[in-house]
């Protein structure tokens, strides 16, 4: 019985030592749990602030292709107005160069016109000089009346003629006098016209001219503007491009994290259950053990209260050795087994202490009735 004993307290601190194990290994997968749920939250925290910005670049990349498009719609009206300028001059310069033909035009017939007045003057001087050539031979022949009777009803008949064609000369020389001076009036008004036109024109021309370059200029610069916004934005595009992907390859990379960290979860999970499944056997076996050191302690108890009675009765027949020799030898024998007794107690018990100290002996060993091991 003080064998089992023994061994019953071996087990039980054999228990005692694997459950505190058990409860090293429970807190320390508890402990894991932990570290990893407060992983788990920090990767779906940094995930979540990925996403967000992750639309916060959608975002911007859809604003920056609006912008791209209100920007082409700006190049093509650009375009347009470019073109219609282009049209406005090319269209001033016509009405520049039909101006300036009807100019020429004008300048040429009135060089004609007096070209043609210049040939009548001289016609009329012709004439003139050829009258007064007659004028002097029908003087010379009315001087001359008596050699040349005959010839004075010829020279007055030529006289009128030549008159006749005289006035005739004069009338048509005045009627071009006339017309030399409507056509010199109307020449220079056509001048005038002509030079306030030229000036007007000039004046318009230079005005559009001016215009025409303050738009192409504009328009260049805005035009310019125009590109470097573009680039600009491509350039942002192209960044919010590769930043859009830096983070989808960083959200895959934290979503494998989060695979991961779910799946050491499980295996925690599962360790966790098995050490409490561990620690609910190891408290119904230190429930055992506590019900079984209950009972030795009983026993002990017992056995204590009957070395205390022994020894009691010991001294009592010591004392009662005279009165009772004939019972000597059987309390020297019982004496005997008493101490014997004591002894094996003593024994069990620095036995005990022993292996509680070193903790080095296994569940089967037995103890012999004689305090050896086997």
């Amino acid at each position: 019985m003080c064998c089992s004993g023994a061994v019953v307290r071996l087990r039980r601190v054999l228990r005692k030592i694997k459950r505190k194990k058990a409860q090293r290994d429970l807190e320390n997968t508890q402990h894991q749990l932990e570290e990893s749920e407060a992983s788990k939250e920090r990767l779906i925290q940094s995930k979540k602030k990925l996403q967000q910005e992750l639309e916060d670049a959608n975002i911007e990349l859809e604003n920056i292709r609006t912008a791209s498009r209100e920007m082409e719609k700006r190049q093509k009206k650009f375009d347009m107005q470019l073109a219609e300028e282009r049209a406005n001059v090319q269209k001033a310069i016509l009405e520049r160069d039909a101006h300036a033909q009807e100019s020429r035009d004008r300048e040429t017939r009135i060089l004609s016109l007096v070209n043609e007045l210049e040939q009548m003057k001289a016609s009329i001087d012709e004439t003139e000089r050829a009258r007064r050539t007659l004028q002097l031979e029908l003087d010379e022949s009315i001087s001359s009346k008596d050699d040349v009777g005959k010839s004075v009803h010829e020279l007055e008949k030529a006289k009128r003629l030549l008159e006749q064609t005289v006035q005739e000369q004069k009338a048509t020389i005045e009627e071009l006098e006339d017309q030399l001076g409507f056509a010199e009036d109307a020449r220079l008004r056509l001048e005038v016209n002509i030079q306030a036109l030229r000036a007007e024109q000039d004046r318009n021309l230079s005005a559009k001219d001016q215009e025409a370059e303050d738009k192409r200029r504009s328009l260049v610069k805005q035009l310019r503007e125009c590109e470097q916004e573009l680039e600009n934005e491509r350039r942002s595009k192209a960044g919010a491009i590769s930043q859009k992907k830096k983070m989808e390859a960083h959200i895959a990379e934290i979503e494998q994290q989060l695979d991961v960290a779910n799946r050491l979860k499980d295996e925690y999970n599962k360790q966790l259950k098995k050490n409490q499944q561990m620690i609910k056997e190891y408290q119904h076996d230190s429930e055992e053990a506590r019900q079984m050191k209950e009972e030795i302690a009983s026993q002990l108890r017992d056995i204590e209260r009957r070395l205390r009675s022994a020894e009691a009765e010991n001294q009592r027949l010591a004392e009662a050795n005279e009165l009772l020799t004939s019972q000597k030898r059987q309390l020297e024998q019982e004496k005997d087994e008493l101490e014997e007794l004591r002894g094996r107690v003593t024994s069990f018990r620095n036995l005990g202490r022993e292996l509680l100290f070193r903790g080095e002996t296994p569940i089967g060993t037995k103890v012999s009735p004689t305090g050896g091991r086997t």
